[in-house]
């Protein structure tokens, strides 16, 4: 695997973690939020933040060979 997807998807979710966590007015994420709101309703940020952490390592982990 290229460098350059691990390290993609690391800052990826690391963004969308702080977005989440900060519940931010940023158009990108408001409209993440719109999508995960159907279905999570109250809880799409606490949604939002795990799905942004597990990209996250998923990128630490193809940047370490594990997949």
């Amino acid at each position: 695997m290229t460098l350059i997807w691990p390290l993609l998807m690391i800052a990826i979710g690391v963004r969308i973690t702080t977005w989440a966590r900060a519940s931010s007015p940023s158009g990108v994420y408001r409209l993440m939020r719109a999508r995960a709101s159907l279905l999570w309703g109250e809880r799409a940020d606490g949604f939002l933040l795990v799905a942004g952490a597990l990209v996250a390592l998923a990128g630490i982990a193809g940047l370490v060979g594990l997949w």
